[in-house]
């Protein structure tokens, strides 16, 4: 019987995370999560709940996605992601870029 392509992308997810946590083991981080293996490297400068952070991520692009259909703005959504990029620079590293 043929693979799904759904299938293919969960087999590939569950293989990517398994080689990602065996590596996190094998370095021996102390960390239990993606979230604090990025705050071990770059610490918040502020109080902030990553998991909450990652969830405004994904709210982010969907709601991008949604507003390049509705406006037929394709570059609405990588926009509103580099703003969030500068977000998380602020919120890490305690400065942003000057503006252009």
């Amino acid at each position: 019987m043929a693979e799904t392509a759904q299938g293919r992308r969960t087999d590939t997810k569950e293989r990517l995370m398994d080689a990602a946590e065996a590596s996190i083991l094998d370095k021996g981080f102390a960390a239990t999560s993606i979230e604090e293996l990025i705050a071990e490297r770059y610490p918040p400068r502020c109080s902030v709940d990553l998991n909450h952070l990652a969830d405004m991520l994904s709210g982010l692009v969907d709601g991008g996605i949604i507003l390049s259909k509705a406006f037929r703005d394709p570059s609405l959504l990588p926009a509103q992601v580099l703003l969030y990029r500068e977000f998380v620079r602020t919120i890490c590293l305690g400065t942003a870029p000057e503006p252009a």
